[in-house]
């Protein structure tokens, strides 16, 4: 089971990086400067807001002296880590809210733009292969 792993907190930490790499993958190859451009801005953030759900992470594995879940799920039966890190806790609430773009930090596209910068021009890419 996924949950008995050792190190699971390492492999969710990796898994929720690899976002990154879809979305620079679609801006390139979308052949357009724009949509890469975005691809670029939007993976800048997504580099800064892993860096610090990481950080926050660090603290509670710090704590716990362990990187598995059901450890650090069986020490909160003494004390629940709410009461420890409780400002940590709220700043990884506000770090996940800006990484999935919900609505008081949708930075990853501009004011400007009309639809999202990644997502333009895909029939592109086809039509130049074809014509």
């Amino acid at each position: 089971m996924f949950f008995e792993l050792e190190y699971n907190v390492v492999y969710v930490n990796i898994l929720s990086s690899l976002i990154n790499f879809f979305i620079i993958l679609t801006g390139i190859y979308s052949l357009n400067k724009y949509a890469t451009i975005a691809a670029i801005r939007s993976i800048v953030m997504f580099f800064c807001l892993e860096l610090l759900l990481g950080l926050f992470l660090l603290n509670v594995v710090i704590y716990s002296n362990s990187f598995s879940f059901c450890f650090i799920t069986d020490i909160q039966e003494e004390i629940p880590l709410i009461t420890v890190f409780f400002f940590g806790i709220s700043s990884i609430a506000v770090v996940t809210l800006m990484e999935v773009n919900r609505s008081p930090f949708d930075l990853s596209e501009a004011e400007s733009e009309l639809i999202a910068g990644f997502h333009v021009e895909y029939g592109s890419f086809f039509l130049d292969y074809i014509i």
